[in-house]
């Protein structure tokens, strides 16, 4: 019974304490999280005084820490609140004196206009710079914006759309094909989705299953760039195939995402620094403990300083926000690859253990494999959650951080320190694949610089098959038969 108590208040403590660190730096989901929490305990505690009436020194603690929950969860109503009320309002917009009677001018950008259309309607744009859309709708007609491009897509092309991203991803859904078309500019409603894969596929279309939702402990970081999310996966490394991907935590953005012959420290550093120099540098990174993240690591801690969690590794169940990616890259990318390739060893047309064959597979399938890791990425960072008001990764990105520059802060000015459980979700899912120091052998094969050429010359590893590239893998191993002894 003592350590039942002991446990009660124990948890009880350690959730007050996060929800204090939280207090003021939180998300809307994190907020309604804990008034979730907060009118739970309130409640257990009101049982609890009735039932042990009796024991006056525990009814009056529990007194005591009913009426400091009700005040506590008074404040963080307020709170949510404000915030809500915070996001529904309009941040100012510049304005620039013209020296003309009347009213200040809008200071709005063509650029700024355009680069927001690509993701938002004109009542979100108009909400994020801070005018209201008549006057939007002004600078559009002096900014030439009223007619838009084209955004039609025919029927029939929208079938042929879809069948070419179901020839690298066949368990393509709905969702990404939306997210794909949207990241290309075209504006197609559900329902015509829908029937285009119906019509593609209809056999797989009607065996797809939205699967069960699960209800998870909310995850919770101040902005955008607040955290990074880096991983290695290794379905494919029967065959030396490694991809490495790293993704924005509050965003879910894929920041960067790359299949490799090598799991090095230095692939891992230039996929990060692309990233860097097109999101710019996150104020921390979460990794797992293996020597790959090394550079990555010490490149953190050159940049944003020691002593404060620039970088924390920890085992891979804590770094849910990319294992939960990898399950929908295994399904929507790697999987086909990962059955492919066996399909050829049962055929024996491949060998792993063959030098050759592992050299003529990487040259064919590392460009086809990145491709569609390619789409993938468009797809993924133009997808609506649900669980986000339907917005994309890539709304949630851009708005976060036009949100976060009007209130003059940046993702590292929210902590001067954080913990180890910094970007956990303790709900999240487990690890799919390998944790650890993985080291993938190199090729030990390669063709001199004059073959390279006339091979780049007669064979394109992207060029149309009718058999997953299976057809200019043989012609590679042909090739390479042929001109080396």
């Amino acid at each position: 019974m003592a350590d039942d108590w002991e446990t009660y208040f124990s948890n009880i403590y350690l959730f007050l304490t996060e929800s204090q660190r939280q207090y003021g730096i939180c998300n809307a989901e994190y907020a309604d999280y804990t008034l979730e929490q907060l009118e739970y305990i309130e409640s257990t505690c009101r049982v609890l005084i009735r039932t042990i009436s009796t024991i006056s020194s525990l009814h009056t603690l529990l007194s005591i820490l009913l009426s400091c929950i009700t005040t506590l969860r008074s404040h963080w109503e307020q709170y949510s609140d404000a915030f809500s009320s915070q996001q529904q309002r309009s941040i100012p917009c510049p304005r620039t004196f013209t020296g003309l009677p009347g009213r200040p001018r809008f200071e709005v950008t063509k650029e700024e206009v355009e680069y927001l259309r690509s993701s938002f309607g004109w009542n979100d744009i108009a909400s994020l710079i801070g005018i209201s859309r008549i006057t939007l709708y002004r600078r559009r007609v002096e900014l030439g914006l009223i007619v838009e491009p084209s955004t039609v897509i025919s029927d029939a092309d929208l079938i042929g759309f879809i069948r070419d991203m179901q020839a690298t991803s066949p368990h393509i859904g709905q969702t990404l094909v939306m997210g794909r078309l949207r990241s290309m500019g075209f504006k197609v409603t559900r329902e015509r989705v829908r029937n285009a894969l119906r019509h593609s596929n209809p056999f797989r279309s009607a065996l797809r299953w939205p699967g069960v939702l699960t209800h998870r402990r909310p995850y919770s970081v101040p902005g955008p760039n607040s955290l990074w999310h880096i991983d290695g996966h290794h379905k494919l490394i029967r065959w030396r195939f490694v991809t490495h991907a790293g993704i924005d935590g509050y965003s879910r953005l894929i920041v960067y995402i790359k299949c490799s012959t090598n799991n090095s420290a230095n692939t891992v550093l230039q996929e990060f620094t692309k990233a860097v120099c097109k999101y710019h540098l996150p104020s921390r990174v979460r990794s797992d403990q293996g020597t790959e993240n090394l550079l990555v690591a010490q490149y953190m801690l050159e940049n944003r300083g020691a002593n404060r969690g620039s970088i924390i590794t920890g085992p891979s169940v804590h770094n849910q926000r990319i294992e939960r990616l990898w399950r929908d890259v295994f399904s929507g990318v790697i999987k086909v690859f990962y059955r492919l390739f066996y399909f050829m060893e049962e055929q024996l047309l491949l060998d792993p253990n063959n030098e050759q064959h592992l050299y003529a597979l990487h040259y064919i399938y590392v460009p086809r494999i990145n491709r569609a890791l390619d789409e993938f990425k468009e797809s993924w960072n133009h997808h609506q959650i649900r669980t986000a008001h339907h917005k994309s990764p890539h709304q949630l990105f851009v708005s976060g951080l036009i949100l976060m520059r009007h209130s003059d802060r940046v993702p590292s000015d929210f902590f001067d320190e954080v913990d180890e459980l910094y970007g956990v979700d303790d709900e999240g899912p487990e690890p799919i694949g390998n944790e650890g120091n993985i080291n993938i052998p190199r090729v030990n094969f390669q063709l001199s610089p004059e073959n390279m050429e006339s091979l780049h010359l007669l064979i394109d590893p992207c060029q149309v098959s009718d058999n997953y590239g299976i057809d200019l893998y043989e012609q590679t191993i042909a090739f390479i038969q042929q001109n080396v002894q």
